[in-house]
């Protein structure tokens, strides 16, 4: 199986999703990262210094990442250009299972990557889109929660790759560590990682494990088999 992770900036996947792409890499599934911009309007580090640090932390997770250029700070789903874009890249990856943001996001290029990755991933089935590449569709879509909870369809536990997930985000040395050039943000209070944590923990008690992680499915899930949707059993 390949799966396909899209975010806004470069360090979003880690901290949505990091710890189930381990595990995915882990079972034999190909993985892939794609950013959609580089970051170039955050508060802390640049472009050149944020794209040592996602190759490192997609090397920490076994994931092949991709960079779109699109402009930080100015996602557009409706802008025909950045559409094929990431049509092209799409076909390019061709995902099984595509994962994307949630809607519920307070920075707007949050909720835009949501609305331009939703257009893609049909746009990338049409054979007339004009992207270079052949026509192709994910069978499936997650989405992976952020900041902002929902009530999550699928928990994903990652008690066995925690410490890779955390190993990710820590790559981000210009995003989650102050420093004498660094300004004060949300993400590098020693809080930020606390609190991740936290979340991380609540979704493993309800998924009877230590961590997990939450998506909610973009569309109805056919199952041929229902013993599919019966895990192993856990006394209450």
């Amino acid at each position: 199986m390949r799966i396909l992770a899209c975010a806004a900036h470069p360090d979003d996947v880690e901290l949505s999703c990091g710890g189930t792409l381990a595990g995915a890499f882990a079972a034999g599934h190909e993985t892939y990262i794609l950013d959609l911009t580089r970051g170039e309007r955050a508060s802390n580090g640049d472009p050149e210094s944020r794209a040592k640090e996602a190759a490192e932390a997609a090397e920490t997770l076994g994931a092949h990442r991709f960079q779109a250029g699109l402009p930080d700070g100015g996602l557009d789903s409706r802008d025909s250009t950045q559409r094929a874009t990431v049509v092209e890249i799409m076909r390019e990856i061709r995902p099984d299972l595509l994962i994307i943001p949630c809607r519920e996001n307070r920075h707007p290029d949050h909720r835009e990557a949501h609305e331009l990755l939703h257009r893609v991933s049909f746009d990338a089935g049409l054979p007339r889109f004009p992207a270079p590449g052949e026509a192709h569709r994910p069978v499936t879509i997650l989405e992976a929660m952020e900041r902002i909870p929902f009530a999550p369809h699928i928990l994903v536990p990652i008690d066995e790759w925690f410490e890779k997930k955390q190993g990710a985000i820590l790559a981000y040395k210009s995003q989650f560590s102050q420093g004498p050039e660094s300004g004060k943000t949300l993400i590098n209070e020693e809080q930020f990682l606390v609190w991740l944590t936290a979340r991380d923990q609540y979704y493993g008690g309800l998924a009877h494990c230590k961590v997990a992680e939450p998506f909610r499915l973009a569309s109805p899930l056919r199952i041929d088999q229902l013993h599919a949707l019966v895990p192993e059993a856990v006394n209450d």
